[in-house]
């Protein structure tokens, strides 16, 4: 019969290695960063197999962000909140559940597509019952044939307007439409005003 350590026990077996292992990750020097990353990817998924990570590229007052998240996957919160929690003291290191929101100017890539927060725009509605903010957006560009890219990197997008945790347990339905001057639409960056 096969054990399988319960999740408590993989959580605090991954923080025991990031913590034998954090110089490593903390210097990320370009020669080893694509097997360090492997590493820790392999290892992460070992708490949970829909858990992402990254790492802020430049140090913050002395530290390396590395932020927990959840890709959105409202089922793999709690998850990130327990592996958040039960982390060490890591004097090098800066540890962020979900995708936070950020104020400075963002796009993102994906297949050659590239998309801006001067990219969407959005419509939205709060649920009477549940009191979830529904949304629509309007995306320039987007068309049938391209409409996987382009919604990948308008969540993408949403995670860097709001943030993760707001997106999955704020924002209810989502509908993506073509932007064409939709009267009443407002810019993406305007969105945490909601929030």
């Amino acid at each position: 019969m096969n054990w399988l350590p319960k999740r408590k026990d993989k959580v605090v077996a991954f923080w025991q290695w990031f913590e034998a292992n954090g110089q490593s990750y903390y210097d990320l020097s370009d020669d080893k960063t694509e097997k360090l990353l492997y590493q820790l990817d392999k290892k992460i998924r070992k708490v949970n197999q829909d858990l992402a990570w990254e790492f802020s590229a430049e140090l913050v007052d002395g530290k390396r962000e590395f932020t927990v998240s959840a890709d959105g996957i409202v089922e793999a919160f709690e998850d990130v909140i327990d592996l958040v929690k039960a982390a060490p003291e890591l004097p090098d290191f800066e540890i962020v559940p979900f995708r936070q929101p950020r104020e400075e100017e963002f796009s993102a890539e994906c297949n050659g597509v590239k998309l801006t927060m001067d990219d969407i725009f959005y419509s939205h509605e709060i649920g009477e019952e549940t009191k979830l903010i529904h949304l629509c957006l309007y995306i320039r560009g987007l068309t049938a044939e391209n409409e996987e890219d382009y919604i990948s990197l308008a969540f993408v997008l949403l995670d860097t307007a709001i943030g993760e945790y707001n997106v999955g347990m704020n924002v209810g339905e989502i509908e993506f439409e073509r932007y064409k001057y939709n009267k009443g639409a407002k810019p993406l960056d305007t969105l945490k005003e909601l929030f």
